[in-house]
């Protein structure tokens, strides 16, 4: 019997999306936040992906959107809690970020979901809003 050897296959793509400058380090958290809603910074390779964007931004709170796409769909046409806590992780983080100086970055370390029913094709986007409070604590709505 003959035995056939494998040959690995990889498939490069740029990324999509950009990077964004040295200027970045010298904006406070809220300033970078802004001029991401407002289109001056490249899009983030997540938003080229999936939709996801900030849609609002204050001290100490952050809204995103994104496409209620079928793509995060289960086969039984419901979203699932990795779909909705996809989306709630960027108004999180940003709900931090936005409290941030200048030169200072964060990344999200944790996040659990509580499904109270099911969503469906039927909701458009998903928008989820993030809030940070004095005591370091953050939490979000539908």
């Amino acid at each position: 019997m003959a035995v056939r050897s494998l040959i690995p296959l990889t498939l490069r793509e740029p990324a999509r999306g950009g990077s964004w400058g040295p200027e970045v380090v010298q904006m406070s958290g809220l300033d970078v936040l802004r001029a991401s809603i407002d289109r001056r910074l490249p899009d983030a390779p997540v938003t080229k992906l999936a939709g996801l964007r900030l849609s609002e931004v204050g001290l100490g709170s952050a809204s995103a959107w994104m496409p209620a796409s079928p793509w995060w769909q289960s086969g039984a046409g419901v979203f699932l809690a990795g779909s909705l806590a996809f989306a709630a992780d960027m108004p999180l983080g940003c709900a931090v970020l936005s409290g941030a100086p200048p030169g200072v970055g964060m990344t999200t370390s944790e996040l659990s979901v509580n499904i109270l029913r099911a969503g469906n094709h039927q909701v458009p986007n998903h928008h989820r809003s993030g809030t940070a409070d004095p005591r370091n604590e953050v939490a979000w709505v539908i």
